[in-house]
């Protein structure tokens, strides 16, 4: 049993997935897989700086996705760099322009880190949406003007 209990056993998992993808990365380091996953253990553990500099070369390998620009706002925003965040849903919001779950967290996330302009957009995009009437009420009747 290793200490502290289920934590410790979760964290000495953790710490040796974290040792496999490292490995792997020393066999392949273009393998964006492993630099995800990578990145994923290394926030479970919360270690967000080295954890955001492995999404960073996951975004380096591949195409544009909105995705990873989600993960990588919402680390900025952990690590309570709001402009950074905010940058990073942008990208994630005009990558996934028809995507109601990016709009609407990049709209609310915006919002509550004071970038209006970016939170009406994405607001006004989401309504604007075919599929806007299962859209919840506070976004269905948000005015701006």
């Amino acid at each position: 049993q290793v200490p502290g209990g289920k934590f410790g056993t979760r964290v000495a998992g953790l710490d040796e997935a974290q040792a496999q993808f490292l490995a792997a990365l020393k066999l392949d380091s273009v393998y964006a897989d492993a630099w995800y996953n990578l990145g994923r253990v290394r926030t479970a553990l919360g270690k967000y700086n080295i954890a955001l500099e492995s999404f960073y070369k996951v975004r380096s390998l591949e195409s544009p996705d909105a995705d990873i620009e989600l993960v990588i706002a919402r680390l900025l925003v952990r690590l309570e760099r709001p402009d950074q965040a905010v940058a990073a849903y942008a990208r994630a919001a005009e990558l996934a322009p028809q995507s109601s779950a990016v709009l609407l967290e990049a709209a609310d996330t915006a919002w509550s880190l004071g970038a209006k302009a970016l939170a009406e957009d994405c607001y006004e995009r989401l309504k604007a949406l075919p599929d806007s009437a299962s859209l919840p009420p506070r976004v269905r009747n948000r005015t701006f003007r």
